[in-house]
């Protein structure tokens, strides 16, 4: 199947729409940074707001960017960042239908065994 003519938030809003019928862990690896957080702003918005819910489609939407700084600088990355890489992950080993959105730079960086 190939899907052609969609452009900009288009994209998003159809993407959107497939994941709500999916009942299955979704990992989506984008090339670049800037794309993966401008896809996971997108499906924030036509996923819908943050509710209470445990049931809420924006629940199931998580981040999993790369660090913000290089390993060799001997400091550590903001705890926010490395709070949402571990939810992240923990998000695929644990949820029914998580949604991960990563960039490729974000998976080459090792991460911690299960």
């Amino acid at each position: 199947m190939s899907l052609v003519g969609l452009s900009g938030s288009a994209q998003s809003y159809f993407f959107s729409e497939v994941l709500a019928d999916l009942d299955r862990p979704c990992l989506v690896i984008l090339p670049e940074r800037k794309s993966a957080e401008r896809l996971y702003k997108e499906l924030q918005f036509f996923m819908g707001a943050p509710e209470t819910e445990e049931t809420s489609p924006f629940l199931r939407l998580h981040q999993f960017f790369p660090y913000d700084m290089s390993p060799l600088t001997g400091l550590s990355p903001h705890r926010e960042l490395v709070t949402r890489r571990i939810n992240a992950l923990y998000a695929l080993m644990s949820d029914k239908n998580p949604v991960v959105i990563t960039s490729l730079e974000a998976i080459c960086f090792r991460v911690m065994p299960k």
